[in-house]
């Protein structure tokens, strides 16, 4: 975009500068309407720029809100593997509530790009999907079983992160 708006600029710059000297001001009244024509031109692309550094700002804030999503999910789910392989009750029940929280983290859909769309999706989802799968789990349950359905579900959340173009870790986040 910054490209684009120093070609433009010089473009209209040239654009005046050939004019002005066409058909130069012989009087007040045609400097003052050429000052109103330049004005009026830098101020709708004044407009136009703010307009697209507003929607950028919206699409910047949308991402960062699908990034915290994703750090979370994924650090419940390795937590919760964890607390499978330890058999930490409550550490687990702790971190099966704060996947639930984080699951109702909502960024604005539409400001996402298609990748970082289906990641949230995705990664909502996959928490739906350990929330649910787990209801029934109890302090003397299957943990074998729910290691390995977290780990998978983290596994998969890996790959979207990784799709949307951001840097999973091995057992931590970093955007």
């Amino acid at each position: 975009m910054k490209n684009t708006v120093i070609v433009v600029g010089a473009g209209i710059a040239v654009v005046f500068g050939l004019a002005f000297a066409w058909k130069p001001p012989t009087s007040s009244s045609d400097v003052a309407g050429w000052v109103q024509a330049f004005g009026s031109i830098v101020a709708i692309g004044l407009a136009v720029w703010l307009q697209y550094e507003a929607k950028t700002d919206k699409r910047r804030e949308a991402e960062r809100l699908a990034v915290v999503l994703s750090a979370q999910v994924l650090a419940c789910l390795d937590g919760l593997q964890y607390s499978c392989r330890t058999q930490n009750w409550t550490e687990y029940v702790s971190l099966r509530q704060l996947l639930m929280s984080t699951s109702a983290i909502e960024p604005p859909l539409g400001e996402l790009s298609a990748d970082f769309l289906n990641m949230v999706l995705g990664l909502k989802n996959a928490a739906v999907k350990a929330v649910s799968d787990s209801a029934d789990h109890g302090q003397y349950g299957n943990w074998a079983h729910f290691d390995g359905v977290f780990g998978n579900l983290a596994q998969d959340c890996r790959m979207m992160i990784k799709h949307a173009g951001l840097t999973p870790g091995e057992k931590s986040f970093s955007p």
